[in-house]
């Protein structure tokens, strides 16, 4: 019987028993083609400052499990967190209107339909005072 001695998240593997040697099983593949979904999909921000902003999520959930989240506002990815996180802090920001998205993938590389989304104002005033402590 043919074999494959390893695997990577391209192979897009849900379950891949071993043979005493180590070896896999080609026959006893199968495909993980499941996307991930959120299920209450909800994105808050959990603190901010002037040009900064954290945000927090409850975790999507998958058939096997969340490789990983990516943070964008727009089409510009802006961080990617572990998929056992449940926040990131993004830094650098500038002192304005700004609207967030995130998107769940799973190891398999299937990424969930749907982004949940939350908009968020950074206070110019609090920009500016930054500045006027400066000696």
């Amino acid at each position: 019987m043919p074999t494959i001695a390893g695997r990577t998240s391209i192979d897009r593997v849900k379950y891949l028993p071993q043979d005493v040697t180590g070896k896999y099983w080609i026959n006893q593949l199968t495909m993980d083609n499941d996307a991930p979904a959120w299920s209450s999909g909800t994105l808050t921000v959990s603190g901010k400052t002037a040009t900064t902003a954290t945000l927090s999520w409850n975790a999507a959930t998958d058939d096997l499990a969340i490789a990983r989240y990516t943070v964008y506002e727009g089409v510009y990815a802006l961080g990617t967190v572990p998929g056992s996180a449940s926040s990131i802090t993004l830094t650098g920001l500038s002192p304005s209107a700004h609207t967030f998205t995130i998107e769940a993938e799973d190891y398999a590389g299937n990424k969930a339909s749907n982004k949940p989304a939350v908009t968020v104002s950074l206070d110019v005033t609090s920009f500016r005072d930054t500045f006027d402590d400066e000696p």
